[in-house]
C-alpha cells in the first residue's frame, strides 16, 4: 500500500487541522499517511513514501524562516513528488502565498524534491495587529474547505492515473521578481517588533521554550529570546503569565490606516 508523508509546521491550528484532514482524505483513497510536526519531528528514512506533502503557515507574505534550517537536515528526497498546502490570514489579497511557494520550491529542490503545485487557504488571521481588525473572521469556511479537498482530489486522481509527475497548478514565477520580493520583505520583516520577556512576571515555567519552533528563547538566571527570533509570536500565546509582549504600537497603528483606506 501506498504511503504519504505530511510535513506541517502549524501556530494557530488551522495548519495543523488541515494536515489531519489530508490524512483522512488519504486513508480514504487507501493511502496510509504519517503526520510529522515542524520541526519538533523529522523523518528518518524517506524510502517508503511514495507522496510528500508540506502544510505550512505564511507570515509577513513569506515562509516562516524555519522551513529553511529544517529542510536542510532532511534525507535525500529525489525522485519524491511534493505538494504544497499553505494557510494565510491576508484575506482579499491575490494568492500572497505565491513567493513562500517559489522559495520553498528553491529549498526543497536542494534535496531533490520537486514540488508540482500549491494550493492556498485563507483562515482567521493570527498576527495579532490583524486579528484586533478581525481579519479572516470565520475562515476556512465550507467553499474553502470545499476547495482544499478538490485539490487532494486532484493530486490523488493524478497519481491514480501515474500522472503524478504533471504540474496541475502552475505557482512559479520569475525568479528574479522573487529576489526583488524577499528583499522588500526582509526590510519588512525587521520591522516588524521582536517579542521581549518580562522578567518579573516570568515564572521560569520553560513552556515557551518547549514551544519555540527556532529553538530560540534561552533559560538562564532569567529567560531570555535570542537572535534567531522567526518573529511567529508562539512565546506571547503560549504565554498564561502574561510574560511574553510585543510593543505593537506603530504596526497597529500602520495596520488601522490601511484598514481604513480599503473602506
Amino acid at each position: 500500500m501506498a504511503r504519504a508523508l505530511i510535513l506541517y509546521f502549524s501556530q494557530g491550528g488551522h495548519t495543523k487541522g488541515l494536515a489531519e484532514r489530508l490524512s483522512e482524505k488519504l486513508r480514504e483513497n487507501g493511502i496510509t499517511s504519517d503526520m510529522m510536526a515542524v520541526p519538533w519531528e523529522r523523518p528518518a528514512d524517506l524510502s517508503d513514501y511514495r507522496l510528500i506533502f508540506i502544510g505550512t503557515p505564511l507570515y509577513y507574505g513569506r515562509e516562516p524562516l524555519i522551513w529553511k534550517d529544517y529542510i536542510s537536515k532532511l534525507p535525500d528526497m529525489s525522485g519524491k513528488p511534493g505538494f504544497l498546502f499553505s494557510t494565510y490570514g491576508a484575506e482579499g489579497t491575490k494568492r500572497p502565498d505565491r513567493f513562500m511557494a517559489e522559495n520553498l520550491k528553491q529549498y526543497f529542490w536542494g534535496k531533490g524534491l520537486k514540488l508540482l503545485s500549491n494550493h492556498g487557504i485563507t483562515c482567521e488571521d493570527t498576527w495579532p495587529p490583524l486579528k484586533k481588525l478581525g481579519y479572516g473572521q470565520g475562515r476556512p469556511d465550507r467553499d474553502d474547505l470545499d476547495g482544499f479537498d478538490k485539490y487532494i482530489g486532484n493530486v490523488l486522481n493524478e497519481w491514480k492515473t501515474g500522472r503524478i509527475d504533471r504540474a496541475m497548478y502552475d505557482v512559479s514565477i520569475r525568479l528574479e521578481g522573487s529576489k526583488v520580493i524577499n528583499f522588500l520583505l526582509g526590510i519588512w520583516l525587521r520591522i516588524v517588533p521582536k517579542p521581549a520577556i518580562d522578567v518579573d512576571k516570568c515564572i521560569k515555567c520553560q513552556a515557551c521554550i518547549k514551544s519555540c519552533p527556532a529553538g530560540n528563547i534561552e533559560a538562564g538566571s532569567t529567560m531570555r529570546i535570542g537572535p534567531r527570533c522567526i518573529k511567529c509570536m508562539e512565546c506571547e500565546r503560549i504565554c498564561t503569565h502574561g510574560a511574553v509582549r510585543t510593543n505593537w504600537a506603530l504596526i497597529d497603528k500602520m495596520m488601522h490606516l490601511y484598514a481604513g483606506k480599503k473602506k
